[in-house]
């Protein structure tokens, strides 16, 4: 069984893709699946991701 979290207001349309990657990757983790791939049409998400220095606003994401 999974909750549903509230997420708070967000800023833009790349909190909203980190934050769904992040509940993501959380649940899958929580089920112990560890070999997972994920996908996204988002080329903001991708720059996040591989260059987090880049984007200094959602460090807090990228700790967790």
């Amino acid at each position: 069984m999974h909750s549903r979290r509230a997420f708070p207001c967000l800023s833009s349309s790349l909190d909203a893709e980190l934050n769904a990657l992040l509940w993501s990757v959380e649940s899958l983790a929580s089920h112990h699946l560890d070999n997972v791939i994920f996908e996204s049409s988002s080329l903001d998400l991708r720059r996040a991701l591989l260059q987090p220095h880049h984007f200094p606003q959602h460090q807090c994401n990228f700790g967790q």
